[in-house]
């Protein structure tokens, strides 16, 4: 593979600019690049404001990383590009990266940080100070070369381009949401930006309008800026990298075949990018907040890609995302993937020390094919290796992941290098190069990878046509975020059954009357998750007490399918790293329980048995190695029975206190605290009595009920 740094700074032989927009609140229309701007106020709830211009602007003119062109001061682009060694046979697919929020161009410092009264409010505001990098940034792109080098060996082009613009401004929106969706919304504008560029290198026409290109991309050839378009056709090189590069790239990447992977905030950015693809010619729009100056950029730099077709982005890839919600309308997401031909994925580490097991929720919206891995020990930081460098030189004391108990099952930088590669970059490799089957063994946890035991995946996927269930009583439809149990994905309404251990209660899947064949498909999977109390026992496995047969009318067919068949689904609750919300609270790791996806194979149905299953059951059965529950009687004289002997140990132990007292005041108030004893055992022994009868109570959730139809 060929490794292609586009870098920043005035030493580099080969630099493109471009024109930007930034308004610091997503209602401005203050460009904080437009040269006339003299001072543009950032405001905050917690810090003392600060001039954007005078603290971060004026210092990336001065480092040469902003470029004057008439009253626009352009923002460069580039990143790190990594193409195979050998020409494609057709055109290789390509991949597009976007980091997270990290250092960029400056270190960032408090010297004075806020105080907060007992309730969070502010009590003194903190100050900012910047201290801007001398030529030398932060190359997050650069990351992620090990995983570019590994999609390369096998045939697919990558670029890894650089967000350190965004990373260096910041807004003065209050609302956490508010303040994501400007940061998002501009990493949105600048991978449209470097898509354009790679277009125009490699050779793919864009739609320009007979007015002319509002937003050229421009090469600097250490004197002046040039349209790029138009130094690649010169007859004379202005630079021999420049014409090196077009000739690498001119009718050898295959747009149609897109893939995008983001990570953390560059998470969230892929996420929302499907908005402003095309389905049927038109745009399929946004419905979150945004800037209208931004959103129009965005907007006509998509026509300018000549209306890129949704179902060109093969695979989309959120790596440990940012989630934060819209509080204000919890629709208007920004995730609309809607069709058949894109696979979500979403990847998140239980050891994630900045976004916790939270973005599992974005794996619930898009409406296309998808699948969630979710990873114990896997930490935010170390899927990119120049952030692991930083965590590596930086305080410990300060790192919550040297907490010892944090630390327990981390896995280490090199693990989960080799997670990204063969994990994955096989779900691109499978996606973009037509290879079902490595997608498949990553279903089913084949993995290629020397892991210790207590690394363990918990997946979900939803691949194949929907079944609806027959809502039957027993299996009412919950939002998870009211069960009395702590489920990540609490925002989604499941089918939800709350029992004790007794009794079996059936969810009921009606297969007669959609217009299915069961001998059209090869598989069936529903997601599950059974929820506990994780007080006793928080690591225990949970037992797949639970049962499957298809049924003609109510007659079986088939053999009945236990839970114990099912051998590819470990059900656990993983323990997380959960980011605390209140201010100067400790983040603690907590027991998250997921839902992971279940599958059976129908081939040991015969064909005749097939055609004549109407509705598959599930059946949810007591636990068998729990006691029913006991009867009220029994709970009643066992609390009472408790009670006795309580109130008995209690008195007893006051006695023999007293005996061996020696003061005579206390002895002659022996009976007011052999009551006392007496009374609080009483209580003691009955609360015992009651934790050892009452019932072990259970949730059981399932969604997604599919038929799938595969090798």
């Amino acid at each position: 593979m060929a490794r292609i740094p586009i870098t920043l700074f005035s030493t580099t032989p080969i630099r493109f600019f471009t024109k930007y927009f930034y308004a610091t609140t997503n209602g401005g229309t203050q460009n904080i690049f437009d040269i006339t701007n003299t001072s543009v106020p950032i405001t905050s709830k917690f810090y003392e404001d600060y001039d954007a211009i005078a603290m971060l602007i004026n210092p990336l003119i001065t480092e040469n990383v902003l470029r004057a062109d008439g009253n626009d001061l352009l923002v460069p682009l580039g990143g790190m590009l990594v193409i195979p060694d050998t020409p494609p046979t057709n055109k290789w697919p390509l991949v597009m990266i976007g980091h997270g929020n990290a250092l960029g161009y400056f270190e960032k410092e408090e010297p004075v940080k806020p105080v907060f009264d007992g309730d969070g409010n502010v009590v003194t505001k903190g100050q900012k100070k910047f201290t801007v990098f001398h030529g030398n940034e932060v190359t997050s792109y650069a990351g992620y070369a090990t995983f570019q080098d590994h999609l390369a060996s096998q045939g697919v082009a990558s670029f890894s381009f650089n967000l350190n613009i965004v990373n260096s401004i910041e807004s003065s929106e209050e609302k956490p949401f508010n303040q994501l969706a400007v940061d998002v919304n501009q990493r949105i504008l600048l991978f449209f930006l470097h898509l354009k560029l790679l277009k125009i290198r490699a050779g793919d026409p864009l739609t320009i309008p007979t007015s002319g290109d509002k937003f050229p991309i421009k090469f600097y050839d250490g004197s002046t800026l040039v349209n790029l378009t138009d130094a690649l056709v010169e007859t004379t090189s202005p630079n021999d990298l420049l014409m090196m590069l077009k000739d690498l790239l001119t009718n050898n990447i295959d747009f149609s075949k897109l893939g995008i992977m983001g990570h953390s905030r560059g998470a969230d950015m892929v996420s929302r990018i499907p908005a402003y693809f095309h389905r049927g010619g038109i745009i399929n729009g946004t419905t979150f907040v945004i800037n209208t100056e931004v959103d129009k950029r965005i907007r006509i730099l998509s026509e300018q890609l000549s209306k890129p077709e949704q179902d060109t982005l093969k695979i989309i890839f959120a790596l440990e995302p940012v989630a934060t919600k819209n509080e204000t309308d919890v629709n208007n997401h920004g995730y609309l993937i809607n069709n058949g031909q894109t696979l979500y994925m979403v990847g998140v580490g239980t050891h994630d020390e900045d976004v916790s097991l939270d973005p599992v929720r974005i794996y619930e919206y898009p409406q296309c094919p998808k699948i969630m891995i979710a990873i114990n020990g896997a930490s935010h930081k170390r899927f990119n290796s120049v952030w692991y460098d930083i965590e590596k030189n930086a305080d410990k004391k300060k790192n919550p992941l040297e907490q010892p108990k944090v630390k327990l099952n981390l896995l280490k930088f090199e693990k989960q290098q080799a997670i990204l590669k063969k994990v994955y970059g096989a779900c691109f490799i499978a996606t973009l190069l037509n290879k079902p089957a490595l997608l498949l063994d990553i279903v089913h946890k084949k993995l290629d990878i020397d892991l210790p035991d207590a690394i363990n995946f918990q997946i979900a996927w939803k691949f194949g046509p929907a079944l609806n269930l027959l809502n039957s009583p027993g299996t009412p439809e919950k939002v998870l975020k009211t069960s009395s149990f702590k489920f990540e994905q609490e925002d989604i309404e499941v089918y939800y059954i709350e029992k004790n251990n007794e009794g079996n209660a059936v969810v009921k899947v009606p297969i007669n009357g959609t217009g299915i064949n069961l001998t059209s498909f090869t598989h069936f999977s529903f997601r599950f998750a059974k929820g506990f109390s994780l007080s006793s026992k928080p690591e225990r496995i949970e037992e797949k007490n639970f049962t499957i047969q298809c049924f003609e009318n109510d007659t079986p067919i088939g053999k009945l399918i236990t839970g114990a068949d099912i051998e590819t689904v470990e059900l656990k609750a993983l323990q997380a790293f959960d980011e605390a919300e209140k201010i100067n609270t400790k983040p603690e790791f907590t027991y998250s329980i997921l839902l992971q996806t279940m599958e059976i194979a129908l081939s040991s149905f015969s064909k005749t048995d097939l055609n004549r299953v109407n509705r598959i059951d599930i059946t949810v059965i007591p636990d068998e190695t729990k006691p029913p529950p006991n009867s009220a009687s029994k709970i009643i004289l066992g609390s009472l029975g408790g009670a006795i002997l309580g109130a008995f140990a209690g008195s007893l132990g006051a006695a023999i206190t007293l005996a061996i007292i020696n003061d005579e005041d206390a002895k002659r108030e022996s009976n007011k605290w052999m009551a006392i004893a007496g009374g609080g055992g009483a209580v003691i022994g009955g609360v015992v009595a009651i934790y050892h009868f009452l019932p072990d109570d259970n949730a059981f959730v399932f969604e997604d009920f599919l038929l799938t139809n595969r090798p």
